[in-house]
C-alpha cells in the first residue's frame, strides 16, 4: 500500500512537470548552480554496496610483485593515513592495494587530493564485472571534478542504463548457463550526480529526459523501484526535481 502511494505521487510529480522540462536547452545560470550545489551537498554514495571490489587484499599484484608482509597483513587506517602524509609516490597513488584506496576515499576531503586518488583507483580497481572501471572510485572522481568546475559528462555514464530500473544489480550468464552478477546500474545518486553534470556542462534538456525516463520510462508510465523509499528520500526527490526542472525555466 506504502509503495503504490509513493509511486502514485512521484507518478504526479513528473507528469505535472511541462514538457519543456524534457525539451528545450534554455540558459538559467541562477538556476543551474543552485540544482549542482544542491547535488554535491545532498548526494553520497553508498560505500558499502561497492565495498568488495574496495577492500580486497589479494589482487593482481603492481609491476615488482607484493611483499609477504603487504600480503598477509593489513593496515590500519591510521597507518593508511600516514604514509599517504610521508611515503613517495602514495600521493600520486602509485602504491595503493584496493583496500587502501578504499580507505582513502573515506579519509580525504580536498576535492583536488581526492580526484588524483580516484583516478589511479580507477586505472587499478575492476567493477564486480570486471568490466568496468570501480563504481566508487568513477562516482568520487566525477563529484570531486565537478566540485573542481569540471564537467566530465562520459564519467558515469557506463554505470547508468535507461533500459533498466532505477537502483538495479545487473546478472549475466555465461557460456553454460551459470548466473553471475554483472555489477550495480542507477544507483540513484549516480544518476543524479550524473545529471548535475549534465546541467554544469550546459545540458539541461538531457538531465531532464535522463532523470524522466529513469523514473518513468519512455511512454511516462510508472516503473518499478526495487528499494523503499524513506520519507527523507521522498523529500529529496521531490526537491532535486523542482531544482532540476527550474535549469530549463520551468517553476
Amino acid at each position: 500500500m506504502k509503495k503504490a502511494l509513493y509511486m502514485a505521487w512521484w507518478s504526479g510529480l513528473l507528469l505535472a512537470a511541462p514538457l519543456k522540462a524534457v525539451g528545450q536547452d534554455v540558459s538559467y545560470p541562477e538556476a543551474i548552480d543552485s540544482f549542482v550545489n544542491t547535488v554535491l551537498d545532498e548526494t553520497d554514495i553508498k560505500r558499502e554496496r561497492y565495498a568488495r571490489c574496495g577492500r580486497a587484499v589479494l589482487m593482481k599484484a603492481r609491476p615488482g610483485g607484493l611483499t609477504r608482509d603487504s600480503v598477509l597483513r593489513v593496515k590500519t587506517r591510521e597507518e593508511i593515513w600516514g604514509e599517504y602524509q610521508t611515503a613517495p609516490g602514495y600521493r600520486s597513488g602509485r602504491k595503493q592495494l584496493p583496500y587502501e584506496f578504499y580507505e582513502l576515499l573515506d579519509m580525504l576531503e580536498a576535492p583536488e587530493e581526492k580526484a588524483v586518488i580516484a583516478q589511479a583507483a580507477m586505472g587499478f580497481v575492476r567493477d564486480e564485472d570486471g568490466d568496468r572501471p570501480w563504481p566508487l572510485a568513477a562516482y568520487e572522481l566525477a563529484k570531486a571534478k565537478l566540485q573542481l568546475g569540471v564537467a566530465d559528462t562520459n564519467l558515469l555514464k557506463p554505470y547508468i542504463d535507461v533500459q533498466l530500473v532505477l537502483d538495479c544489480r545487473k546478472q549475466k550468464m555465461d557460456n553454460f548457463g551459470n548466473m553471475w552478477w554483472a555489477g550495480w546500474y542507477n544507483d540513484e545518486d549516480f544518476v543524479w550526480l550524473h545529471a548535475a553534470i549534465l546541467c554544469r556542462a550546459g545540458l539541461c534538456s538531457q538531465a531532464c529526459k535522463l532523470v524522466w525516463i529513469l523514473y518513468f520510462g519512455w511512454h511516462g508510465c510508472c516503473r518499478p523501484y526495487r528499494v523503499t523509499a524513506t520519507e527523507q528520500d521522498t523529500e529529496r526527490r521531490e526537491r532535486l526535481w523542482k531544482l532540476l526542472a527550474r535549469t530549463v525555466g520551468e517553476e
